[in-house]
Order: C-alpha cells, then structure tokens, then sequence
C-alpha cells in the first residue's frame, strides 16, 4: 500500500470507494504520510553520513593522503604538476597518524638522519651520536644547521607540512654545518678562549645563514626537479659557493719557494690505516675522519636495514679499491682518510633505497659506486685546482644517472630491464 498510482493504488480505490469513501481517504492519507516519514528519515540518515564523513577527512587533513616525500623527493601536491611515479612513502612505522613529530628532538634527529635516507628520528640519534664522538663541534654545527633549516621551511617560508615533518627541508642544513666547521670556521688549536670563541661565532653566523638559504634553495629545487629525487644538489649549490669564496685548500705557504718541500712532512701511512678506510670513507659523508664514526653511522643504518648497511659498507670499500687501482694520482694518506669511499657509500644508499631489492640493483650498487669514484677523482682535480673540495657532486651526478636506468612497475621498462624502481622506496628488506 505505497501510493494511489499503481495497481496498488487502482485496488485501494476500487475496493473502498463505493462503501466506504472516508476510510479510503483516511487510509491513503496515512500511506502518503508514511511514505513522507520515511524519506525524510532515509534523507537524513544520507546527510549525517556525509556529515561523519566530512568531518573524518578534515581531522585527518593530509595525514590521509598517499605520504609522497619522505625518502628525499621532493615534488609539489598541486594537479598542475606531475609527479614522480614512485610513491615515496615511508614514515618507518611511526604511532604518529599525522606525521609530525613529536618533538623538536625528534623532528631534529629524523633531519640528520634523512642525509643518508634515514626518516627515523631513533636511527638519527645514534647518527649524531656517533657524529658528536668524532667531532662534537662539528656535531653541534650540524645541529644548528638542522633546527635552522626546520624553523625556516616552518615559520619564514611556510613550507609542505608532511615535508617538514619527515625531515626533508633541513637535511641539508645539516651538511652545511659540517661543511662549515671543517673548510670555513675549524677550531683553532690554541689554549686562548678567545681564539676559540671567534670560529665557533664564525661557524654559528655562517651555518645559520646557510642552512637558512638551503631550505630556500631545496623549496625552489622542488619546483623544478619532479622527475627524481634531489639528492644534496642544494647543500652543494650553497657550500659551494661559499668555499669557492674562502678556497679552505689554499696551500699556506708558495710552493714553488726555496725550501718547500722541507715544509711538506713525508707521509706515513700504516696497513691499519688503510685497513680502516671504508669505515671512515662512511664517515666521511658528514666530512668526519673517524672509524669509530663510521661504526656508529653503520650502526644506525642496520637499525633502519640491515641490507642498507650492507650497501653503504659495499660501496665505501669499492671506492677505495676504486680509487686504488685507477686513480694513479691518489694519495695513499687521501685513500686512508676515506676521501675515495664517501660519495660511493652515498650512490650505493640510493640504490639501496630507490631500487626494488634483487641481483640487478646489488650490481648496479657495485657499478654505481666505481663510476661515483672516478668521477670524484675528476672533479677533484677541477675543483682542487680551485683550491675547493667537489663535496657530494660525483654522487649528485652518478645517481641521477642511476636513477634514470630503472623501469616502473606497471610502467616503462628502463634500460635494464631487471631493474625496477621502488614504488614505495624504504630499504631493500621492503622494496621486495
């Protein structure tokens, strides 16, 4: 009994109408009512689910969306511009649904570990542990330069939040506070406190500005690079500049006087120092020449992936040997220094991280990092000439190379086929 159309209604009304007209008004007066209640109840049961469901999506804001920047990429959320077809999504397994930290430590740790691509504030704790082991003053510049580089993308340029808060607008601020307390502000070896304070102010002045100019830089970057991830193409922008200003490698003294060479002491390099050379081609990536530095840098990266550690050790040592047998200029103290393994570590973590895990990805680790080496071995002497170190530009350069030979899944093959990109990069134990 739903309406008076129908048939249900022609036998309503052929039932009732000659005896009884005013139960037949009566009755399809209730039905039209009920079916009146009816959709209204069904109506608004609708507009409170849309309600709930609108209110769920503005609580969690883009905590809900896919996580695409937390593995050193870089890209921008608008529709306008493409983005890169691997998801970087990694937030190793956090309890925070919204991807911020919960604290200046932990949002400062994550930054530092996100130089070797590491989005997790306990791996990067041990990280500047070990840094503070090697070199406290250098670890104390990092750290400025990480909360620097953080509180610019944050309260100046108002920059991505999910960004921030995987750590990837300061990473490089953290390198520019290495940088700085090595070739532009290193503590002078002197008794004086005032001859002390002066670099350490120095240091404080040029690392806040610079790693305040990186963030800027990366943000800028982001907008330009979609295609892959930035690597450390801002730390070596801003560092660069600066060292190409102050030449740190400027001999001291002319060689080419009478009685140089008196000056330049005979190197003596030990068996055990070269034995130690991958260890310290590891810590070299945050300019510390420590083995013990680089145990603790491998140790952070084994809590993140064990197979990661196993890629940055690979590659460290391939760029000694590397630079061994084909660098015919190298310096044995240079070897010994970890100067040959550092940007072959990086390459290796790269492809550890942005290759899904199998046999082709461990050759190209390997491959990546003797390519990574001879190229460090050119630009040295470019740059040396210049009286500057190349930094991290071998790795920058090699692993945009690197990445450019992968296929995506569900997409196009790359130039070895047996090479896939990561659609989720993490590590080798997920990138499965």
């Amino acid at each position: 009994m739903r309406s008076l159309d129908g048939r249900y209604g022609r036998r309503i009304f052929g039932s009732l109408w000659p005896h009884q007209p005013q139960a037949y008004a009566s009755v399809t007066t209730e039905t039209i009512n009920s079916k009146k209640r009816e959709d209204f109840t069904a109506r608004t049961r609708w507009a409170v689910q849309i309600f709930s469901r609108d209110q769920r999506l503005a609580h969690l804001g883009s905590s809900s969306l896919p996580r695409l920047f937390t593995v050193r990429n870089f890209t921008t959320t608008s529709s306008s511009t493409p983005k890169p077809p691997p998801q970087n999504s990694d937030d190793n397994q956090t309890d925070n649904p919204t991807n911020e930290p919960d604290t200046t430590w932990d949002l400062t740790t994550k930054s530092l570990g996100q130089v070797i691509f590491l989005n997790s504030s306990h791996s990067g704790t041990i990280l500047l542990a070990s840094l503070a082991l090697g070199d406290p003053y250098l670890a104390f510049l990092a750290g400025v330069g990480t909360v620097t580089a953080n509180a610019t993308a944050r309260n100046v340029l108002q920059l991505d939040a999910q960004v921030y808060g995987n750590g990837l607008w300061a990473y490089n601020g953290a390198l520019v506070g290495c940088a700085t307390a090595v070739f532009v502000a290193p503590l002078a070896d002197s008794a004086n406190t005032v001859a002390m304070l002066s670099p350490v102010l120095t240091g404080l002045a040029i690392t806040t500005t610079g790693a305040a100019v990186s963030t800027a830089v990366t943000a800028s970057l982001s907008r330009t690079i979609t295609s892959m991830p930035q690597w450390t193409w801002a730390f070596n922008v801003v560092a660069l500049s600066i060292l190409l200003r102050t030449q740190p490698l400027r001999p001291t003294f002319d060689p080419n006087s009478v009685g140089a060479t008196e000056m330049v002491a005979p190197s003596t390099t030990s068996l055990l120092e070269l034995a130690t050379g991958p260890l310290k081609g590891v810590s070299q990536i945050f300019v510390v020449e420590s083995a013990w530095t680089g145990i603790g840098i491998l140790a952070a990266i084994h809590a993140y992936s064990p197979l990661l550690a196993g890629h940055a050790l690979l590659g460290s040592t391939v760029g000694m040997l590397t630079g061994t047998v084909c660098c015919s200029d190298a310096a044995t103290a240079e070897l010994a220094a970890g100067l040959f393994g550092f940007n072959a570590a990086l390459t290796s973590l790269g492809v550890g991280v942005f290759f899904r895990n199998n046999t082709a990805a461990w050759v190209l680790s390997g491959t990546g990092a003797v390519a990574t080496t001879v190229l460090f071995g050119a630009l040295q002497n470019v740059l040396g000439a210049l009286h500057s170190p190349c930094l991290t530009l071998p790795f920058c350069i090699t692993m945009s190379a690197c990445y450019q030979l992968g296929g995506r899944v569900g997409g196009p093959e790359g130039v070895v086929p047996s090479l896939e990109l990561a659609t989720n990069p993490h590590s080798p134990e997920q990138n499965q």
